[in-house]
């Protein structure tokens, strides 16, 4: 269980990072919102992880309840108003470009996560 919780934290950081970046590429204008929603996931799962290492019997049961909860509303709301935001910004970019564009950062380049590509 210890080597998975640190996985699906390891995983969850890279995840948020690659988001934020994408957002702040974009100046996408709910930023704040959805990072704080990122920073309050990963002080939740350091603490599932920190009650796991000191074997809390409990925090097993829990840590899935509290990831279908947060994963709900966030991918549900959070994460379809990202997409939009991401949308616009990537058809503004074609349209300033004359052409369809692959919306990338910086740090993509050099990253293993593939850049989203989204039709006009």
């Amino acid at each position: 269980m210890r080597e998975i919780v640190r996985a699906l934290v390891d995983g969850a950081e890279k995840h948020f990072a690659h988001e934020e970046r994408l957002m702040r590429t974009a100046r996408y204008y709910g930023f704040k919102w959805h990072k704080k929603q990122h920073d309050d996931a990963r002080r939740q799962l350091k603490k599932f992880a920190k009650r796991i290492e000191a074997d809390d019997r409990e925090a097993p049961d829990q840590l899935p309840y509290y990831l279908a909860h947060w994963l709900r509303f966030h991918i549900g709301l959070t994460d379809c108003m990202m997409s939009a935001g991401l949308r616009n910004f990537e058809r503004q970019q074609a349209v300033s470009e004359g052409s369809r564009s692959t919306f990338r950062t910086d740090a993509d380049q050099d990253s293993e996560v593939m850049p989203i590509s989204v039709p006009n």
